[in-house]
């Protein structure tokens, strides 16, 4: 039986700051190909407080290559960057007497971030007790084995240790019984350089924090989700994005690994532009009207567009998914902007499922972070999982 819904229960919360850096007030910022989010957080008391937050649409075309994506992001970033000297700042004297920002966090997206499960293996012809050394070398030998095709353009985002298995059993460290062979798996992720760059400049311009770190979505989200929620450790987050739509599979608690497939926001509207020969812009309102139930005209052929573009992302997403379990998870979860493509994806996620029984489906609704963040106004799902990502887990 398909259980598909919103996903809003405050109780299935794991509370507590699990960090003990020191208090400090920083912007997170959620970077996506459609918009930027950003959110002013004050970690003094035990959960962090959003002082101020705004996300701000992309003016994005169809381009080809992410250095272009990025030029539909940076006007956005430093307007953003402009607002938090002005407006953000404000309510931070208001709220703390100063005014001072510490620390500045990027998350990215894709196409941005680039995430890669690699593994390495370590063997002796006799048995050791396993030490850092052992590790360092395997960790290195993983990370060696990221491929991609502009390699030598990307810098590291994040090296995280999944698994270790020691003799093929998993193990933690420190590990007092001799092994032979030592397995580890890690999830790598890379940012192009130019972007660390030019935004390490661009902030340079309006203010002076701390620190300024840059990281992935995937890894972020996959820390919320393991980490926040009080649900079986085996579970999919599927986040359609304006390129493709990625896939992070968590099992036993731990990232095992990440996947995408090319049909995201654009190929929606693209399809539906073709289909019925309309330019991109007038396919975007219909398609809003639509879900509105406010469309009068074209409501069958609309239906049956979307019914043939779902059915070629349940393919897409079901051949990603087996590419990564045999068994898919119980627990499934969407993780969606809040904008006109949601109801369709809404229904591509959910009629997937249904003919799979036991399968619990979730879509993540605004309304499940916002009173953990404002007692008035509201904070968007990604930009809250961003700053929990960052900042409690």
């Amino acid at each position: 039986m398909l259980l598909f819904r919103y996903l809003r229960d405050m109780n299935l919360f794991k509370r507590g700051k699990q960090s003990n850096e020191p208090a400090t007030t920083t912007a997170v910022f959620d970077v996506r190909p459609r918009s930027v989010g950003v959110a002013l957080v004050d970690t003094s008391g035990d959960w962090p407080n959003v002082l101020w937050s705004k996300r701000q649409q992309t003016r994005l075309r169809q381009y080809d290559h992410d250095d272009l994506y990025y030029r539909a992001i940076q006007p956005v970033v430093e307007a953003l960057l402009k607002d938090l000297d002005k407006v953000g700042r404000a309510s931070l004297r208001s709220t703390t007497g100063s005014d001072y920002i510490h620390t500045i966090k990027f998350i990215f997206s894709s196409p941005w971030s680039v995430d890669q499960v690699v593994s390495s293996r370590v063997s002796q012809p006799r048995q050791f007790i396993l030490n850092r050394d052992h590790i360092y070398s395997a960790g290195r030998l993983a990370y060696n084995d990221f491929s991609h095709e502009d390699d030598h353009n990307l810098l590291p985002l994040s090296q995280r240790i999944i698994a270790l298995h020691g003799d093929g059993r998993l193990i933690r460290y420190p590990h007092e019984t001799p092994i032979r062979e030592l397995n580890l798996r890690m999830h790598v992720s890379k940012l192009p350089r130019a972007i660390k760059q030019s935004l390490e400049k661009i902030v340079g311009a309006y203010h002076h924090p701390e620190k300024i770190s840059f990281h992935s979505s995937t890894d972020v989200a996959n820390r919320v989700f393991s980490r926040a929620f009080e649900h079986p450790t085996d579970f999919l987050v599927v986040i359609p994005e304006y390129t493709q739509t990625d896939i992070v599979f968590v099992q036993d608690g731990h990232l095992e690994g990440v996947a995408s497939f090319p049909i995201g926001e654009d190929f929606l509207l693209q399809a539906m532009s073709q289909a019925f020969s309309r330019p991109v812009a007038d396919v975007r309102s219909r398609l809003q009207l639509f879900h509105q139930g406010r469309l009068s005209q074209e409501v069958r052929n609309i239906e049956i567009a979307l019914e043939e573009i779902g059915r070629r992302w349940s393919a897409s997403f079901t051949e990603a998914v087996n590419g990564l379990s045999e068994t898919p998870p119980i627990y499934n979860y969407l993780l969606i902007e809040d904008r006109e493509h949601k109801p369709a994806f809404e229904s591509f996620f959910s009629n997937t499922f249904e003919s799979i029984p036991d399968i619990q489906s979730y879509v993540v609704d605004n309304d499940l972070f916002t009173d953990y963040f404002l007692e008035d106004g509201g904070i968007d799902c990604t930009l809250a999982v961003s700053v929990l990502g960052v900042e409690v887990y």
